[in-house]
């Protein structure tokens, strides 16, 4: 199942992208991404001369739409038979998405006021979905991989 693949290949950190002719070096995909985005708030934090013009708050919104999705996503596997309810699973995805969300709107508001400590509080902020989301995307693909729709 599509599903599942995408699933392992994001907690893998890896891509099926076309894997006979395409060359992924330097590019990170899946869970990995956290990492980079800690790199990123520290070199922000750090006024790293490289960092021309940072837009954190893009980062930041392309995280919460992401985990958008994926609450999305689990409700509408639940809605339509394709796995069994759980919703401990369908509430962490949403707190996750409502998180992101709210570093979002931190970063937007500390942006208009130019206050630049919100980078330095970011690595910290993102560890705690580093640590959370594989657990989440274990049981969700144990789910998917059951391969028995509800009902039948």
């Amino acid at each position: 199942m599509a599903v599942a693949d995408q699933l392992r290949d994001y907690l893998n950190s890896e891509t099926h992208l076309n894997r006979i002719n395409y060359n992924p070096d330097g590019e990170v995909f899946g869970l990995q991404t956290y990492e980079y985005l800690q790199l990123y708030f520290k070199a922000a934090a750090e006024r790293h001369p490289s960092l021309v013009w940072p837009n954190a708050v893009r980062h930041l919104h392309l995280l919460w739409e992401h985990k958008k999705v994926m609450a999305d996503r689990i409700r509408y596997f639940t809605q339509h038979g394709i796995i069994e309810r759980d919703d401990e699973l369908q509430q962490s995805f949403e707190e996750l998405a409502n998180k992101a969300k709210l570093l979002r709107d931190q970063m937007a508001i500390a942006e208009m006021k130019g206050d630049d400590r919100i980078y330095a509080k970011m690595p910290a902020k993102l560890e705690a979905f580093k640590e959370k989301e594989p657990g989440l995307l274990e049981r969700l693909l144990k789910r998917v991989e059951s391969g028995q729709p509800v009902g039948t």
